[in-house]
């Protein structure tokens, strides 16, 4: 199972991501009440999770992290798992993978990237591993 941790709109447009990829998630979020929690559980009310911390048993599930930016990987259970050897990445990497070949984006279509990233309803074609601003 991948673990997404943070339910901000990093963890959200993520979970979004592996869902449409067939994948098996679940989410943690260390704040109790994370931004768009009703969004969260709306959208995704198979998905099991844990808020209000980090030290989650869904963590004994993972196969895999996708870390949100603001998440520190000195958290201790985050740490431990490190440790183990499981697997951390964050939501570019994540993107990348799919990616066939780098793609370069002009300026005026950063925003659909961006946008992208925060609703389901962009299509993958506008990811971008390297973004040219000329």
């Amino acid at each position: 199972m991948k673990v997404v941790i943070g339910i901000g709109l990093t963890g959200l447009s993520c979970l979004r991501f592996l869902i449409a990829q067939g994948e098996k998630v679940a989410a943690i979020d260390s704040r109790e009440s994370p931004p768009d929690f009703n969004k969260f559980q709306q959208e995704f009310p198979q998905i099991p999770y844990t808020v209000g911390s980090f030290d989650s048993p869904l963590l004994n599930q993972a196969q895999e992290l996708i870390i949100s930016p603001g998440v520190s990987l000195q958290e201790p259970p985050i740490a431990k798992l490190i440790a183990k050897g499981i697997p951390v990445i964050g939501d570019v990497e994540l993107f990348a993978r799919k990616l066939k070949k780098p793609l370069t984006v002009k300026r005026q279509l950063l925003h659909l990237w961006v946008k992208w990233l925060l609703t389901p309803v962009i299509p993958l074609k506008f990811v971008a591993i390297s973004v040219n601003l000329s």
